[in-house]
């Protein structure tokens, strides 16, 4: 009887000494096992895609994050306004932007421009842009304001309010259109930014939009 328990035992241990390793061979799969002997059909390869699932655009199906993964924006400040002004080329074209800060601090918040168009540079004088912010006004040529305006948390600025914004576009009695970027920064981070469009068109006919509230 032992000698038979003992044969059994030993063909258990040949069998098991014989018997492959399983798992995945192939070197490309993510769950690539190098020790795997035989392959069970369990690789797994790579679907590239968003794994975070705290960003806005999380792929459920991805295996291999791509740096793709973007996230609910935390910038701290909102601009609203008129995005088109209008008006005769004899009359200073003027826009109002609100500017909120959002965020739960108070912040130094600095304003810049960045001219986009403007098809009256060659008239005679050039149409130009200027604009006011902090509550010190700039001429043409300065792009970033020397003058900072403090904001605290949840406050809005707009006209006529001291430090608010106001952008001008003159022509100069020359049909005109201009375009410009208008943007809000935290003086802090600059990364922190909040920019805004308008387009002035000046031209003879046309009446005056109003200013926005």
């Amino acid at each position: 009887m032992k000698k038979i328990a003992y044969t059994l035992l030993a063909i258990s241990i040949i069998f098991s000494a014989c018997k492959k390793e399983e798992g995945c061979t192939d070197p490309i799969a993510v769950n690539y096992n190098a020790d795997a002997e035989e392959d069970d059909s369990s690789c797994v390869y790579c679907v590239d895609g968003c794994t975070d699932p705290l960003a806005t655009n999380y792929d459920i199906n991805a295996t291999c994050d791509d740096s793709s993964c973007t996230y609910p924006s935390t910038l701290s400040l909102v601009v609203t306004g008129d995005t088109l002004v209008t008006g005769d080329p004899n009359d200073q074209l003027t826009s109002y932007l609100n500017v909120t800060n959002i965020s739960n601090k108070t912040i130094d918040v600095r304003c810049r421009i960045n001219p986009i168009s403007n098809t009256g540079t060659s008239n005679v004088p050039p149409a130009e842009f200027s604009f006011c912010w902090g509550g010190v006004c700039y001429g043409v040529g300065t792009l970033v304001s020397g003058q900072l305006a403090t904001l605290t948390s949840g406050q809005l600025v707009k006209y006529p309010d001291v430090p608010a914004h106001s952008g001008y576009y003159d022509a100069f009695g020359l049909p005109s259109t201009g375009k410009i970027e208008y943007c809000f920064y935290n003086d802090a981070n600059p990364t922190d930014e909040t920019c805004f469009t308008v387009t002035f068109i000046a031209f003879t006919g046309i009446e005056e939009n109003p200013t926005n509230n």
